[in-house]
């Protein structure tokens, strides 16, 4: 967990406890659409990296799954990231490959946490704050390998 996760974490946390707003207003609905679709772009970057280098599927396949369940938290289709959403991803080493994961892990994790900074519904909140701490957390991981 990064250190920016960390301090700000209980913040949100805690302003998201008290706050709500309908589920259904359309700036919710744009923050939850967004990261669903980062989240589907993480996917297919997972799966490219283990179709590309199967020898890395017992390192990356846990994080793939649980990227996965990031999508289907926010009400993402399963199906979301099997689709060729974004440019081909082509690496020339695994090595290459999991330095760029760890890169792409971090913006989201950044990402993710300046999303639920701005998220007005607590349930939103909560859950944005859980996959940005879960994503850096993957870079840790992609990094001590």
């Amino acid at each position: 967990m990064t250190r920016r996760v960390a301090l700000v974490l209980p913040l949100v946390t805690a302003a998201a406890c008290s706050s709500s707003t309908d589920p259904s207003s359309p700036s919710l609905e744009a923050a939850r659409s967004a990261s669903v679709e980062d989240e589907a772009r993480l996917i297919v970057r997972y799966n490219s990296a283990i179709t590309t280098f199967p020898q890395l599927q017992a390192q990356l396949g846990p994080i793939l799954d649980e990227h996965r369940a990031h999508l289907s938290a926010l009400g993402g289709a399963p199906d979301s990231g099997t689709a060729t959403s974004g440019p081909a991803v082509e690496w020339s080493t695994p090595e290459r490959a999991i330095a760029e994961l760890a890169n792409a892990e971090k913006a989201a994790s950044v990402q993710r946490l300046d999303d639920c900074v701005a998220a007005s519904d607590a349930q939103l909140a909560r859950t944005l704050a859980l996959i940005a701490a879960s994503e850096a957390g993957h870079v840790a991981s992609l990094l001590r390998s």
